[in-house]
């Protein structure tokens, strides 16, 4: 019925397969977006912040950076990715730092760091949900200790 009424408005086949699979591909995306709010609410109330601080778009940054350990104005990077070139270049390369220091204020080891950048949502999933994930921070110039186990 409804096949047959979209074909009455001008839409094939081919077309309606690709409208399927092009809101299957936004639902997964709307998905992934708030799993991933849900995860840093908790990693952020984890750390000692206001978990709703993960919901503003900038700001949600500037606070990752200072969980971490940095600067809060390195969230600012963000900005510079519109920059051509240099722009997306930055923002990789301070979003590496970011989940390297991200990582040893958790207390994980230096692999955990690769799973973080390259499989976000269940990286940071196991940094929210788990018990033995716990916030030991760090100063900027010191080391902390890095649970083997993980």
């Amino acid at each position: 019925m409804i096949l047959k009424n979209l074909l009455t408005l001008g839409i094939n086949e081919g077309n309606f397969l690709l409208f399927l699979i092009g809101n299957f591909v936004l639902l997964m995306f709307v998905a992934i977006v708030i799993l991933l709010m849900v995860e840093l609410w908790i990693i952020f109330k984890k750390a000692g912040r206001p978990g709703w601080h993960a919901l503003i778009p900038i700001y949600s940054v500037w606070v990752m950076y200072e969980i971490a350990g940095m600067h809060g104005w390195f969230g600012w990077m963000v900005i510079l990715s519109i920059v051509p070139i240099a722009g997306p270049l930055f923002t990789i390369i301070f979003s590496v730092i970011l989940c390297g220091r991200l990582v040893k204020t958790f207390g994980k080891s230096p692999i955990f760091t690769i799973g973080l950048i390259f499989l976000s949502p269940i990286f940071y999933g196991i940094l929210a949900f788990s018990k033995r994930s716990v916030y030991i921070g760090v100063d900027i110039n010191q080391d902390c200790e890095i649970d083997e186990n993980y």
